[in-house]
């Protein structure tokens, strides 16, 4: 079983804590998706081959974005999942993946995004925001 799925496991498991504060639980689960993402990104040098992104519009990604973007929305979805919320779509976490997309901090912006995606929340990105 690989790091990350075994996290995820744990994060399933641990879904359950209930005696935490709101801001608590978001600043646990920024935690969780980095922890997925980064260990998705140790996988980057074994993951060389482009393969086509029926989501993008970039047609042919690099395997390894492709596949840090499946192990985010696996993660994303298993605390959804918890929580009673329906599955999100990969286009729905690439929506998202393209705003942490050219910052200096791509992972942090991309687990804030994808932890406020696993509590239920709208991302709070001003693209998001009503008129």
């Amino acid at each position: 079983m690989s790091r990350a799925k075994l996290r995820i496991d744990i994060f399933s498991w641990m879904g359950y804590i209930g005696a935490m504060s709101k801001g608590q639980e978001f600043q646990l689960m920024i935690q969780k998706m980095k922890t997925v993402l980064v260990d998705a990104q140790e996988e980057r040098g074994q993951k060389k081959n482009f393969q086509p992104d029926p989501i993008a519009d970039i047609k042919v990604q690099p395997e390894w974005i492709l596949f840090e973007r499946q192990a985010l929305l696996q993660a994303v979805n298993a605390q959804r999942k918890i929580r009673g919320f329906p599955d999100i779509t990969e286009a729905e976490l690439y929506r998202v993946e393209c705003f942490a997309s050219g910052h200096c901090d791509y992972t942090a912006k991309f687990a804030l995004y994808s932890a406020e995606l696993a509590l239920g929340e709208t991302p709070r990105h001003p693209d998001l925001w009503p008129d």
